[in-house]
């Protein structure tokens, strides 16, 4: 029998009981559900063994504990936290709960342990999911994660991304890099490497001296704090350096490279385009 948790939403007088209001027998992987959640807004905590959490629809707060765990969730945005052991995360399809204005992603943190991360369908079979992102802000080791190959390494941890758009790194040196689809990738602290791909993709790389490119189509690209070195892909992008003495490099598109603070070096690129460039040195900008 599933263990029903303590929920953020108490059920109506006379409603169903917590089992019932995922179906009969609630599943994640083909396994019963141990726990379950609502409908509705749920927190759920695991216990430190082996759990199947299945919740329902909502905006939903999953923590799996110890153990080796398989958590699936139901429709709208939620955020699963596997904790130790290799767990198995699922976000459920993206859409719009029922307690929400819009679409909604989730966030999937899989902990130590190498986890199977899958951020869930879009909205149809046809349409990719919202902005599913997957998150490495606790790592005590550097990140090599590539939306493409959809595996993440951490130490000796390797993890399996599938329906993942975005990433967030570890404070340590990562190298994030994206897919064809639009991405968000997001460095810490730390010598990070950023690299877009083909679609529209923003890069945040943070603080740290760091290096980031992005590829086809326009793209956004902030260096933050530190000496970075920024460079733009085949599109009309926009770069921005941030803090620190920053180089800032464009190629064949119509780029706007922006210094901001500190001793700034932007470069246009050898292209015949109109390029925008704000910083203390500036070569091959028409404006």
């Amino acid at each position: 029998m599933a263990l029903a948790v303590p929920l953020l939403v108490m059920m109506p007088a006379g409603g169903p009981a917590v089992g019932e209001a995922l179906g009969a027998e609630p599943s994640c992987y083909g396994e019963p559900a141990t726990i379950t959640g609502t409908p509705h807004r749920d927190q759920v905590k695991g216990t430190d063994g082996a759990d199947v959490i299945v919740t329902g629809k909502g905006f939903d707060v999953v923590r799996g504990g110890g153990g080796a765990d398989l958590i699936c969730t139901g429709r709208g945005g939620d955020d699963l936290y596997g904790g130790g052991g290799a767990d198995r995360l699922n976000g459920g399809r993206d859409g719009k709960p029922p307690d929400a204005d819009s679409v909604t992603a989730d966030t999937l943190v899989g902990g130590p342990g190498s986890d199977r991360l899958n951020g869930g369908a879009g909205l149809s079979p046809n349409r990719r999911g919202f902005d599913d992102r997957a998150v490495y802000s606790d790592s005590p080791s550097a990140v090599r994660l590539d939306l493409a190959a959809g595996v993440a390494t951490t130490g000796r941890d390797t993890d399996r991304l599938v329906s993942i758009e975005d990433a967030t790194g570890s404070p340590r040196a990562d190298l994030l890099v994206g897919d064809r689809r639009q991405n968000d990738l997001a460095g810490q602290a730390g010598r990070d490497r950023l690299r877009g791909r083909d679609q529209f993709d923003r890069l945040s790389s943070g603080a740290g001296a760091d290096d980031a490119a992005s590829g086809a189509a326009y793209n956004i690209v902030f260096g933050g704090r530190g000496d970075d070195t920024v460079r733009s892909g085949t599109g009309a992008d926009e770069v921005y350096g941030g803090v620190g003495r920053d180089r800032l490099a464009g190629q064949s598109g119509n780029d706007r490279l922006y210094g901001e603070d500190g001793r700034d070096f932007a470069d246009g690129g050898r292209d015949t385009r109109f390029d925008y460039c704000r910083a203390e040195v500036v070569v091959n900008c028409e404006r």
